[in-house]
């Protein structure tokens, strides 16, 4: 399995040192569930259909650059370019299939194209990430559709990482209406007496896949949602271009 650039991010702590058997942790709150309407679902993924798959360096080049995120350090942005090629750290499965399956489409697992990005956030020692994915055809709404199951049936797993067994909890959240569609979700890792809280936001823009993960210990945390917003509109023109 395939570790990028945010799952090295969002690596350090025993617990989840491999949660994701590739990632470790999880995203912003919500119930699984698709933006808008039923006919305006419809009229999406009519429209994906006719986006163009992007490049990874389509992707590389809609990624954020020093200066257009004033919540992070400038020249500590670092982006990430996927290479099958690379030598991987893997782990086994963790012990639910359904949130192994939440973990690997959340990472891009089977993507064949993915640019990860980290940003280092002043005043907090916990990173955030990225990760645009772009598939081809109808994969994208494929591998959707089996992200947002699966966030419905995971609850719990235990799994294997850098430093031994962990256990974690996932919780669903309400995810924004941005994007085609959108699903959220929290994984939550008991550590020395402190719960890590992984918050991720995963969101569909035609055959590109976006995931926006956010840390905290013992409180909620988010990515900046207007970082979200411009990233999203960025990869919708790229598919139209």
């Amino acid at each position: 399995m395939r570790r990028g650039a945010v799952s090295a991010a969002r690596s350090g702590v025993a617990a989840v040192a491999g949660v994701f058997a590739l990632v470790l942790g999880v995203s912003a709150c919500g119930a699984p569930q698709e933006s808008g309407t039923p006919d305006q679902t419809a009229r999406a993924k009519a429209s994906a259909k006719a986006a163009r798959t992007l490049s990874t360096a389509d992707l590389k080049a809609l990624t954020f650059k020093d200066g257009e995120v004033p919540q992070a350090w400038e020249g500590a942005i670092d982006v990430t370019v996927r290479d099958d090629t690379a030598d991987t750290d893997t782990f086994p499965p963790v012990s639910d299939p359904d949130c192994q399956r939440v973990l690997d489409i959340s990472d891009a697992e089977n993507a064949p194209a993915v640019v990860d990005q980290i940003f280092n956030w002043k005043g907090d020692i916990n990173p955030g990430g990225s990760t645009l994915a772009a598939y081809k055809g109808a994969d994208a709404e494929h591998a959707f559709d089996q992200l947002r199951d699966a966030v419905k049936s995971c609850r719990s797993f235990t799994g294997t990482g850098y430093f031994g067994k962990y256990h974690s909890k996932l919780v669903p959240g309400s995810p924004p209406h941005v994007g085609d569609e959108a699903v959220s979700f929290r994984v939550e890792n008991p550590i020395d007496g402190r719960v890590r809280n992984d918050q991720y936001v995963v969101i569909r823009v035609g055959t590109t896949i976006a995931t926006y993960s956010a840390r905290n210990v013992n409180r909620p945390a988010s990515f900046p949602f207007e970082l979200i917003e411009k990233q999203v509109t960025r990869l919708r023109n790229a598919q139209r271009s």
